[in-house]
């Protein structure tokens, strides 16, 4: 009886220790991948021609990074996978950022909501200033959506109140957060 229970305190001891190495080694593979998250979304937002009128996502799979999200230079969507390709860790790049459409219509569109922005809501200059933009102005046929991130609910709310006011707009869509920023 005595050896079955030093076996059975055995077996539980070595199961707890496994046990503990697989934790520590998850831990450790989780704040590898938020380096890694760290790492590409500076490359990202150091792009010299990334503004405000482009926006690109990314998310980590592995070793691998799925660049997404739209620019209006066509340029933007080469650089940032040149960006990231060689980041240590990095085994492949896919990259589905599309390209918006060239369209006098859409730049015209694009200046006056930035315009709108700097005149008429002086607190949400803030958020589109390079080099760096918080607020993102993606327009795509004379539509406009709203990408980023904001630090109050009534920042949000007054961006797609100005946008709406833009002549020539079709439709606009809000897609800001509240909140601080996430590494995306």
């Amino acid at each position: 009886m005595r050896i079955i229970n030093k076996l059975a305190f055995v077996s539980l001891s070595i199961a707890t220790l496994f046990s503990l190495t697989a934790k520590a080694q998850d831990v450790e593979s989780l704040k590898s991948i938020q380096s890694l998250e760290r790492t590409v979304f500076k490359r990202i937002n150091n792009l010299p021609y990334y503004g405000v009128f482009d926006q690109i996502g990314f998310r980590v799979e592995g070793s691998t990074v799925v660049l997404t999200g739209k620019v209006a230079q066509p340029r933007n969507r080469k650089d940032a996978e040149i960006a990231i390709r060689d980041v240590p860790g990095i085994k492949a790049v896919v990259n589905n950022i599309e390209i918006l459409p060239l369209s006098p219509y859409d730049d015209a569109i694009r200046r006056k909501t930035l315009r709108t922005f700097y005149r008429d809501g002086s607190s949400l200059s803030r958020y589109v200033q390079e080099p760096r933009p918080s607020i993102r102005i993606i327009v795509e046929n004379g539509n406009i959506t709203l990408e980023g991130n904001v630090t109050y609910k009534s920042d949000s709310d007054f961006a797609y109140m100005l946008a709406r006011t833009v002549t020539g707009v079709f439709n606009v869509t809000n897609n800001l957060t509240v909140g601080t920023e996430m590494y995306r």
